[in-house]
């Protein structure tokens, strides 16, 4: 059983046990349960579901492991006979993600979280009504 999610604006082919690194993502923290509800993709070894343009009923639950740094990278600017150099350094931080559970319905998630879960695809049901409504329009 595998999905496919969007995080960060980048997609991730993800399966239950599974670790990724994903960029940060903004008021969470190390421990933290991470609830992906833009799911592009499921396939359950029976049958494939593919969301137009996300699958309302899937969900995939993460923990946050720890917050790594990737390798660093150098931006380097230089014109001859100038004496015009730049060096500039960058190292992209990542939250590395444990994928603890793909489920098919909200009902399903732990009880905890199953409010939020309901929320999450309200919202998303209410944004897809309006979306219609102004291209009718």
């Amino acid at each position: 059983m595998f999905a496919i999610i969007e995080s960060g604006g980048k997609q991730y082919r993800v399966s239950i046990g599974e670790k990724i690194k994903t960029e940060i993502i903004p008021s969470k923290k190390e421990g933290d349960i991470i609830l992906f509800d833009k799911i592009l993709l499921f396939n359950n070894d029976k049958e494939v579901q593919i969301g137009t343009p996300y699958l309302d009923n899937i969900l995939v639950k993460g923990e946050i492991l720890k917050k790594i740094k990737g390798e660093k990278l150098i931006a380097f600017k230089y014109k001859p006979k100038k004496r015009y150099r730049r060096k500039i350094g960058h190292r992209q931080q990542y939250f590395e993600i444990l994928i603890k559970d793909i489920s098919q319905k909200a009902s399903s998630v732990s009880s905890e979280k199953s409010e939020e879960a309901n929320d999450i695809l309200k919202t998303r049901s209410k944004t897809k009504k309006t979306s219609q409504k102004s291209a009718t329009e």
